[in-house]
């Protein structure tokens, strides 16, 4: 059985079938050494992955719940996750980890050539506490992923020519294509310039005016809903955030590729920033511009319909 997993540095998408249907889902790539009390919120046990070697690790959303967050914005250390956050999205999906024979994954497409085989390496045996567990480890460009699922549900002319841009957590990816060919010379990766940014601002905020400690991924939660202790506590805060930030975004896509906008048909939007970012391109871009109706999952979606 095959799943797509996406794992960004702020959130891990996956996506498999169930019952025919395409079914995806999230958990945030927050990774922490288990809570020494074991307790989870109120009388729940904290879950993690252990592994053979003996290292233990709470992933997702209970790592929030350990004082000992492990937090990185390195591939290295990306790459390093990728076992827990993988065997984690697999639980997560409602499988056992010998209920999966096929992975699909990728990296940001600047790193792909040189770290795709660590990867596949990394995750092709994965040794647990429970047993060892092998896999058929395919190994995608992210963006990639993006246009092929544009592709398909698109179904843009054989002469379109336009830019992917895939909004991430620390990356923004732009995939730039004619006649639906992508060209390495016309594609561009912007590194630490995603949604993790207004989110760092957001967490020393929070941190200030409560005299606490955040993670920057759990301040990517309070960034999403606006809240932290009490509802909407800084939502105007996260808000205003936000539209800084793509006003910047904007402004640096604009100066990169304005000049080739007049001769381009598409601008296709990804990612978790792809609403955001739509709301205050170049007026000349709007009426080019295509939003998947699954931003956030566009990458694992494309992952999952070209493994299949």
């Amino acid at each position: 059985m095959l799943i797509s997993i996406d794992v960004g540095f702020s959130g891990t998408k996956f996506c498999s079938e169930r019952s025919g249907e395409l079914v995806c889902g999230l958990i945030p790539t927050a990774v922490a050494q288990p809570s020494t009390s074991g307790i989870r919120g109120v009388g729940v046990e904290q879950q993690f992955i252990q592994f053979a070697d003996g290292t233990a690790l709470a992933v997702g959303d209970d790592a929030f719940d350990s004082a000992h967050q492990v937090e990185n914005q390195s591939l290295a250390w990306l790459i390093e996750m990728m076992p827990a956050l993988v065997i984690t999205a697999i639980l997560k999906a409602g499988f056992l980890s010998n209920q999966i024979d096929r992975l699909a994954v990728g990296l940001p497409i600047q790193f792909w050539k040189d770290s795709a085989a660590e990867v596949k390496a990394r995750l092709a045996n994965i040794s647990l506490a429970t047993g060892n567990y092998t896999y058929d480890v395919l190994v995608y460009a992210q963006g990639a992923g993006a246009f092929y699922y544009y592709l398909q549900s698109m179904s843009p002319p054989a002469n379109a020519s336009g830019l992917l841009i895939d909004v991430g957590g620390n990356t923004v990816q732009v995939l730039g294509f004619r006649k639906l060919k992508i060209k390495a010379s016309f594609c561009k990766q912007y590194n630490h310039l995603g949604m993790l940014v207004p989110a760092k601002i957001l967490a020393q905020k929070i941190c200030a005016d409560h005299i606490t400690s955040m993670s920057t991924i759990k301040a990517m939660k309070v960034l999403s809903s606006g809240t932290f202790s009490m509802d909407n506590d800084y939502k105007a805060l996260s808000q205003q955030l936000i539209e800084d930030h793509m006003r910047l975004l904007a402004n640096t896509l604009e100066a990169d590729f304005g000049d080739q906008m007049a001769e381009l048909q598409h601008v296709v939007l990804a990612g978790g920033g792809a609403y955001h970012l739509a709301k205050h391109l170049p007026s000349a871009w709007h009426q080019k511009t295509l939003i998947f109706r699954d931003p956030e999952y566009a990458n694992a979606i494309g992952y999952y319909l070209q493994s299949k």
